[in-house]
């Protein structure tokens, strides 16, 4: 399979953001030819709130030491009273500009349901987009394409391909409909949650219980884990996940109620937030993609899991806090992340 290929662009451009190029490479992004680390947040109606006039700078400073903004153009009745409609292009640019000059990135989700309608709309954001002089972007054509829907993903593919954004599909359902130059993935968000961070090494190496198809060489990111109310509160948890995400994957997106509606946290969220963060910064920007290895810890729970990548370590629900092999050294006190 051949991938397309990215325009090197500038953050925030017209934003006064800093300058440089951001590029999917293998496992990882690289920005200014360095190796990157993806950390997003949900934020689906953020640009709504923007162009409605009020101030989004507190749900911004919430999340100091993220990157990544996963906005939606619109949802429809299924939400009630907080649905939306479509943002302009010219509202979209004005925004992405905004967020770009406080050094963020807007990964944009363009069709949420599959109201055929909206095709023609979306293809012309994603036009008007690549002429713009915004560059802080990645596009994503549907969300859960194909969970309760079936949205037409492959309508907007052209447009995508053509724009020199970084792109996916959304499709992680069924690979065979994937398509882009990296990967979202929506992890299950059952009782062993977190260490469903490992479906992302599945996608890129094409080997695994979950996910076995034909390898694709593209950052994998865990684009939307479960809320804090899905999956519990456990701090050690939290840390896995997101440490798993940062050794086996393009690293990933904290999710939350708020988000969706583009509200600051709560303080329940806001632990929950710190915890993820320490998962997603524990280990340097190139771990993904070195030699992996599984160490099968005695006497733990059929879903515990310790993985290793390179010189790096994340225990998922093991008992314990020490190492299961000597010269690690703790990141935690919990015992979850560890370096040698």
């Amino acid at each position: 399979m051949t991938y397309p290929v990215i325009r090197p662009y500038r953050l925030g451009g017209g934003g006064g953001g800093p300058v440089g190029l951001l590029v999917p490479s293998g496992p990882i992004f690289t920005f200014q030819g360095q190796p990157w680390r993806y950390k997003g947040v949900s934020a689906f109606k953020l640009c709504h709130r923007f162009t409605a006039g009020e101030d989004i700078t507190p749900f911004l400073n919430a999340y100091a030491g993220f990157n990544v903004l996963r906005v939606w153009d619109y949802v429809g009745d299924g939400w009630g009273a907080d649905k939306w409609d479509s943002n302009t292009p010219d509202e979209w640019i004005a925004f992405i500009r905004y967020v770009g000059a406080f050094g963020w990135w807007v990964e944009l989700t363009l069709l949420t349901d599959d109201d055929h309608t909206r095709i023609g709309p979306a293809t012309g954001l994603v036009n008007a987009l690549s002429t713009a002089d915004v560059d802080n972007v990645l596009l994503e054509a549907g969300n859960e394409p194909t969970t309760h829907k079936h949205i037409n993903t492959a309508a907007l593919e052209p447009a995508l391909d053509a724009s020199g954004f970084p792109y996916c599909s959304g499709d992680y359902e069924d690979s065979d409909r994937w398509y882009g130059s990296y990967y979202t993935c929506h992890t299950a968000r059952t009782h062993d949650w977190c260490r469903r961070s490992h479906d992302l090494l599945e996608f890129y190496t094409g080997v695994g219980p979950d996910k076995p198809t034909k390898p694709h060489h593209v950052p994998c990111l865990g684009d939307e884990p479960g809320k804090w109310s899905d999956v519990g509160t456990d701090r050690r948890e939290w840390r896995a996940y997101f440490g798993g995400c940062a050794t086996m994957g393009g690293r990933g997106t904290f999710h939350s109620e708020t988000g969706k509606l583009g509200e600051p946290p709560n303080s329940i969220e806001q632990g929950c937030i710190a915890w993820a963060l320490e998962g997603l910064d524990a280990f340097p920007a190139n771990v993904p993609g070195g030699k992996y290895n599984r160490i099968v810890e005695p006497d733990q729970s059929p879903t515990a899991r310790t993985y290793v990548v390179g010189n790096c370590m994340v225990r998922s629900q093991q008992d314990g806090t020490e190492a299961p092999e000597p010269g690690w050294t703790a990141i935690d006190a919990d015992g979850v992340l560890f370096t040698r």
